[in-house]
């Protein structure tokens, strides 16, 4: 079953342990919505999150974002924003360290 994943970037000083995600029903599609000042960490926690409860692997589909990479990694290292894929497979490398457990990054 897809799910859409929409997280709305906060200020980083609104940091808090709990991350909240309110869905809803859009035609034959299911959308959820979070508020995070760490968007990839989110994206990492709800996969986990879904795997945890349904014994299934999850699988998340990015697109690579255009550009320069050194501008994205400029970007992302003053103003928190980049290529969101690598990072959430990042966060998940190093949670989870059975690569059998860890979630799927699709990126195209």
């Amino acid at each position: 079953m897809p799910l859409f994943l929409e997280v709305e970037r906060t200020d980083a000083s609104d940091f808090q342990q709990t991350l909240w995600i309110d869905g809803c029903k859009l035609g034959n599609n299911r959308l959820l919505y979070a508020k995070s000042p760490v968007v990839a960490n989110s994206i990492a926690a709800l996969l986990i999150h879904l795997e945890e409860h349904t014994g299934k692997l999850s699988h998340a589909y990015f697109k690579w974002k255009e550009g320069n990479p050194v501008a994205n990694i400029l970007g992302f290292i003053f103003l928190g924003e980049g290529d969101i894929a690598p990072l959430v497979h990042e966060v998940l490398r190093r949670a989870i360290a059975d690569p059998q457990h860890r979630p799927i990054i699709h990126v195209s």
